[in-house]
């Protein structure tokens, strides 16, 4: 890492600080004795100091950097900006599967990534710990979608062109002139449900008894299993069907053949279609909400349904923008640590990435979850009392090999 500017302690920052106001405050009762007595090359450096009490950057890899600020409130915010052709950018779940939890830099060590921050929303407790509750298709392989309406990013490996917007999709499991809808994929079946469990989600669906089950494997059904916890066949998937909604696959059997249709519909508006330019990413990420479109920030988050204490509340905050030119910016707000940090609203988050020149982008899970790590090591003040909160997934960087 080249160092470009290091930060100083906090205390030399509010000391600059305290010396601006008070220039400030003086100029403005008419007082100007003081700084007329200074000539224009001493204010110069007395600027400069301060700027370099308030910024700071290192030169990570080619094609990767980092910056940290201090600004008045206090906020303590950093960001890694990502040439998408330089740095290879990926996902990775902490399970094997769609369950489990791990810390950012236990993700990042166990892949050698040399940068990542933390990615969407997931379970915390329970038998479905660690499963995300966004959408989240890693290298191909889809493991979660979304209840509700929500933004989403996506990126194909090159990492250029990456979309950002509103998201819904949909599953359908087609046997012969049969069309079953799916409700979700691998979550919590209730007794009206139809849920999907593919691969990614485990070795088995972990479903009651008391439903039926389809088991597909290769594009065929090879069982009908009447009760719960079918296993999932690696090249296949089963959709489950709660008790009060089993008969409707009464009339299938094994041997016939079926397939899934899946389909897009971004933004909400148009009507869901399985050709969309969001089939064609190997990775999508989702969060909630869109801050940045066409370079400005969204007014009003109810299309995205969220509360307005997340909304309007200050709060440790991860977020992921796009540059005109296509660069990431990858940003972490630290938050609830009064002398520190004391975190953002949505609108400021979406203010300071527009200043930051993001034409799009896109909240992630914040709070605890908030996590930046260089190297193997947090660089922000994550504001659990314990430290790093394992997380469901995080956004890793690589170098790409050199031609």
């Amino acid at each position: 890492m080249r160092p470009i500017l290091d930060l100083p302690p906090a205390g030399c920052q509010r000391t600059f600080l305290a010396l601006r106001a008070n220039l400030l405050l003086t100029h403005s009762k008419g007082v100007t004795g003081m700084i007329e007595r200074w000539n224009g090359r001493l204010f110069l450096i007395l600027v400069l100091l301060l700027l370099s009490q308030l910024a700071a950057a290192e030169e990570i890899a080619p094609g990767l950097r980092y910056e940290q600020r201090a600004e008045p409130g206090p906020l303590a915010i950093q960001w890694l900006e990502v040439d998408p052709e330089r740095i290879s950018i990926r996902l990775r779940h902490a399970g094997a599967g769609g369950l489990g939890r791990e810390t950012v830099s236990a993700l990042a060590l166990q892949e050698g990534a040399i940068a990542a921050v933390n990615g969407g929303f997931f379970r915390i407790g329970g038998p479905l710990d660690g499963k995300s509750t966004g959408l989240l298709k890693v290298a191909g392989r889809w493991i979660s979608d979304s209840l509700l309406p929500r933004g989403a990013i996506g990126w194909q490996n090159t990492g250029r062109d990456a979309l950002i917007g509103r998201l819904r999709v949909f599953w359908t499991l087609r046997v012969g002139q049969w069309r079953f809808p799916v409700d979700r994929i691998n979550g919590p079946r209730g007794a009206s449900g139809t849920i999907l469990y593919t691969a990614a989600f485990d070795a088995s669906t972990r479903t009651e008894p008391g439903g039926r089950e389809v088991i597909v494997s290769n594009d065929r059904i090879t069982a009908i299993a009447d009760g719960g916890n079918s296993p999932i066949p690696k090249g296949g998937f089963v959709y489950s069907a709660g008790a009060a909604v089993r008969e409707k696959v009464s009339a299938l059997r094994p041997g016939m053949r079926a397939r899934l249709d899946l389909r897009f519909q971004p933004g909400f508006q148009a009507q869901p279609s399985p050709r969309s330019r969001w089939s064609e990413m190997d990775f999508i990420l989702g969060g909630t909400p869109v801050l940045v479109s066409e370079g400005r920030k969204v007014s009003g988050f109810s299309e995205e349904r969220i509360q307005d204490s997340f909304v309007h509340g200050r709060h440790p905050r991860t977020a992921v923008g796009i540059r005109k030119d296509g660069t990431w910016i990858l940003l972490v707000v630290d938050g609830r640590q009064e002398l520190k940090s004391i975190g953002m609203t949505l609108d400021e988050l979406a203010g300071y990435l527009v200043s930051l020149g993001c034409v799009r982008a896109l909240n992630l899970d914040g709070g605890g979850s908030s996590t930046l790590v260089i190297n193997g090591r947090a660089r922000n003040s994550p504001s659990d009392p314990t430290g790093e909160r394992p997380v469901s997934d995080a956004i890793l960087l690589f170098p790409r090999p050199t031609q």
